[in-house]
């Protein structure tokens, strides 16, 4: 009997990683996102959504985009797309950015966890 076996390919060109202020766990899925681009030599795209009816100056949301920039620099020279998004709300602005761009992979932090869920990276 002849046995068939597959092998499969993981293409990782393009990842999208939505960043956010404050306690959000963003930081954590930036790092994910660069192990993954230094072993599949992936292009990371770091962005943040400008909600139209809030009040946080574009100057935040550059600073944040950017130190992730400078962050894909300093760990090896990962190819790292800054953008700034205007959007009515951030999660239309997230499927707007996924929409519009060919991303392999989108890596959205969680703010919560299930207790019985192990810590795969810290926030620290």
């Amino acid at each position: 009997m002849m046995e068939v076996t597959k092998s499969l390919t993981l293409k990782l060109d393009k990842i999208a990683v939505p960043m956010a202020q404050g306690g959000d766990r963003s930081p954590v899925a930036l790092r994910i996102a660069f192990d993954l681009a230094q072993r599949f030599g992936s292009e990371v795209t770091a962005f943040t959504v400008k909600e139209e009816s809030r009040e946080i100056t574009w100057s935040d949301k550059v600073k944040m985009v950017t130190r992730a920039f400078q962050e894909g620099k300093e760990r090896g020279g990962i190819k790292v797309v800054p953008r700034v998004r205007t959007s009515g709300s951030a999660k239309e602005g997230i499927v707007e950015e996924i929409n519009s761009h060919s991303y392999d992979l989108v890596l959205i932090a969680s703010q919560k966890r299930s207790p019985l869920s192990p810590p795969h990276y810290s926030a620290a």
